[in-house]
């Protein structure tokens, strides 16, 4: 549905605007010479040396670290799902499982502040409660398997790339709680302000939450994490696409990495266990495992109860969000100051709401007239890169017809689906933010 969103978005800044809108600013193309910050080695730091000179003068969008086009179209659109949502919400109270009545409920939930901050952590006591109550590592292992609990690596099911015509559960180095591993590794100067910041944090999560030994719990997570962070593979081996795979029976990963009981966790998620699974990063899952085998219990519950709140944070009260706005946006991306809460509001809804928003959007801005252009614009991409496939001179004759012949089965989309899945199930509770989430994620 975003892509959808964007298609849209971009078809309108094309076709021209309406209502005397302004047109979009047309940008010089091609490299700018002035944006360059030529006392910088490009060794050093590439990124500071070709926009050096552009970051020192450039306005980001107001609470965002971007500029560009394509932020322009996102801010464009959101600003249209903005109008769409004043509109709904001026209405009669719609029956509450029908799209219109979804987006009410689920808009006066995210601002209604005033029961986010009554209800404090009350609204995700029940899984911390669960976390802590776990007292062997096979029983803390199992309750990662349930819903929303974090494990300590990635999981989901994606295509086999040696062999396309299968997926497969993939597994891999989860990312910690401050992103990259150089926060943890490197002595900087600023490193180390962001690791003072980064205890804060987690000492405000835990103190809010009402769990003992806050101070305590953030030092043990920090040394933790910076363990892992030792094992854990670079952004630069992670490019390897050969040596992020690694194909696995289910008993071979148990034996590959024994510090962490698969078993408990896949009996949970009522998988006996997979036959084959793919291991991204396996010697940092290997790693990981030996890190964990050699842990505390209290101080691993301490880590994943901290994953957990860090992840509900920003749903909960204003000191919650607050405190996971100051440290995430500010203090590591550099962004001043929050979005106002009507507008993040719009931004939500429409990442959450989809497909409901998404409908009313393409009634009233997808136009037969908008359909038709975008229709010709995708005939001409098709024209081109046919031509192109055809005319193609490293290719053999047999490579090059089969890559036709896959492009030629792209079934291309935009605008609006054909029909939607049935939403009719889902109904929110106006008073309940967390536990509208908790309905779309189930």
């Amino acid at each position: 549905m975003k892509k959808l969103l964007s298609l849209v978005a971009i078809g309108l800044l094309i076709l021209g605007c309406k209502n005397n809108e302004k047109p979009p600013e047309v940008r010089p193309v091609g490299l700018v010479i002035e944006n360059m910050d030529t006392t910088v080695k490009p060794g050093d730091n590439f990124f500071e040396y070709a926009n050096g000179e552009w970051l020192k003068t450039a306005e980001m969008y107001p609470g965002t670290p971007f500029n560009g086009n394509m932020i322009e179209i996102t801010f464009r659109t959101e600003d249209q799902i903005g109008d769409i949502l004043q509109e709904v919400l001026k209405e009669e109270a719609h029956p509450k499982n029908s799209s219109k009545g979804q987006i009410q409920a689920f808009y006066k939930s995210y601002v209604d502040t005033l029961t986010r901050n009554q209800l404090g952590v009350k609204p995700i006591q029940p899984e911390i409660d669960k976390i802590l109550s776990a007292t062997t590592f096979s029983e803390l292992y199992g309750f990662m398997g349930l819903p929303l609990i974090p494990k300590l690596w990635d999981e989901y099911i994606f295509l086999d790339a040696k062999n396309t015509k299968r997926y497969l559960p993939t597994i891999g180095q989860r990312d910690l709680g401050m992103g990259g591993i150089e926060y943890y590794l490197d002595d900087t100067p600023r490193n180390k302000t962001i690791r003072e910041k980064y205890l804060k944090l987690i000492e405000t999560y835990f103190t809010l939450s009402g769990i003992d030994k806050p101070t305590q719990r953030a030092q043990s997570i920090l040394d933790l994490e910076t363990n892992l962070a030792k094992v854990y593979w670079t952004a630069t081996q992670k490019r390897n696409p050969n040596k992020m795979y690694h194909l696995m029976t289910a008993d071979e990963l148990k034996n590959y990495a024994p510090g962490i009981d698969w078993q408990a966790y896949w009996d949970t998620k009522g998988k006996d266990g997979y036959k084959e699974i793919i291991v991204h990063t396996d010697t940092a899952i290997q790693g990981v495992s030996e890190i964990l085998g050699q842990t505390k219990l209290e101080d691993v519950k301490s880590l994943i109860t901290f994953y957990f709140i860090k992840s509900a944070a920003s749903a909960l009260s204003d000191e919650f969000d607050h405190a996971d706005f100051e440290f995430y946006k500010k203090t590591l991306v550099g962004i001043a100051n929050q979005r106002p809460l009507e507008t993040r509001a719009k931004g939500i809804s429409n990442e959450v709401l989809k497909w409901q928003l998404g409908e009313l959007y393409a009634d009233k801005y997808y136009t037969p007239e908008i359909e038709k252009q975008a229709k010709l614009y995708i005939s001409y991409m098709h024209k081109a890169i046919l031509k192109s496939l055809t005319e193609n001179p490293w290719m053999d004759e047999e490579t090059k017809k089969e890559a036709i012949n896959k492009f030629n089965n792209i079934n291309w989309k935009i605008g609006r689906p054909e029909k939607t899945g049935d939403l009719s199930v889902l109904e929110f509770d106006a008073k309940d933010y967390v536990g509208n989430l908790r309905k779309i994620t189930a």
